[in-house]
């Protein structure tokens, strides 16, 4: 016998002589033979009890019919032959009722054609999970334009009276993201020609009537005493003064003072008022 080979102990062809028919499971192309486990049980359980009955019965009959047989002996094997009797009798009866009662369950005839295997993976989704949006933030004024324009000031010297304004603020802060290029220039040059204390108060914060972002004005700082007069130690106020061009002084149109005196700067386009009103301060337009 070829060592590879393997003896076949199909028992639903062992057991269909008796009846008992061979099913399958289908799962697509494929088929698995079956047979009820319970039919495979029933005729093992069957074949056991014949077997012990046969046993039980050839026990007693050389017993009591042995050479050395005692009355006692007789007694016995007479009684191990009628015990044998009856449990096949009884065994037997009951596999008559599940006959008459599930006949199903002992011939394996049961109907498994609409028994299907479910061997396909559940789908897969790949629906992404929803996002939820975060809600839009304003971005302060301190953003980057403004760190970069106060870095170039701080480098060159000029101060900064205030931080920037935070969101929805308009007061107590200074700006200066915004500051059109040709005003942040002409300050690094007045700063660097004139050599004194160069303070912006006014930007492109929320609150002026003629500041903001893209436009020319900005506001410095002039030094004055307790009397309100510009100070002497105020190098700035003097070094426009005896390098501008005086324009004379500005009044608003309910004819109240703006302006005490106007100077416009040699060299550049830039006048610079001697703003009164409130504090007294460079307005530069």
């Amino acid at each position: 016998m070829n060592p590879n080979e393997h003896v076949s102990l199909d028992g639903g062809k062992f057991l269909a002589g008796f009846g008992a028919e061979e099913y399958s499971f289908t799962s697509g192309e494929a088929a698995a033979s079956f047979l009820p486990i319970t039919t495979y049980a029933l005729w093992f359980a069957l074949t056991a009890i014949g077997i012990a009955g046969l046993g039980m019965m050839l026990l007693g009959i050389a017993e009591a019919s042995g050479a050395d047989a005692s009355s006692s002996k007789i007694t016995s094997g007479h009684k191990k032959i009628t015990n044998a009797f009856k449990f096949t009798v009884v065994s037997f009866s009951l596999v008559m009722i599940m006959l008459w009662v599930a006949p199903d369950m002992v011939t394996g005839d049961v109907d498994l054609s609409g028994f299907r295997l479910n061997t396909s993976k559940p789908a897969v989704s790949l629906t992404p999970a929803p996002v939820t949006p975060k809600p839009a933030t304003t971005t302060p004024t301190g953003s980057a334009s403004e760190v970069t324009i106060r870095e170039r000031f701080a480098k060159a010297g000029i101060e900064i009276n205030k931080s920037a304004c935070g969101v929805g603020q308009t007061s107590n802060c200074t700006n200066v993201a915004g500051l059109p290029e040709e005003t942040i220039n002409m300050l690094l040059s007045l700063k660097s020609i004139c050599g004194c204390s160069v303070v912006i108060t006014g930007g492109t914060e929320p609150g002026h009537q003629t500041h903001g972002v893209g436009k020319r004005p900005v506001d410095l700082r002039i030094i004055t005493d307790r009397n309100g007069e510009v100070s002497k130690d105020d190098k700035l106020y003097l070094f426009l003064k005896n390098n501008s061009t005086i324009f004379g002084p500005k009044k608003r149109s309910d004819g109240t003072l703006l302006c005490v005196q106007q100077y416009k700067w040699v060299g550049s386009n830039y006048i610079f008022c001697d703003e009164v009103g409130g504090d007294r301060h460079w307005h530069v337009n």
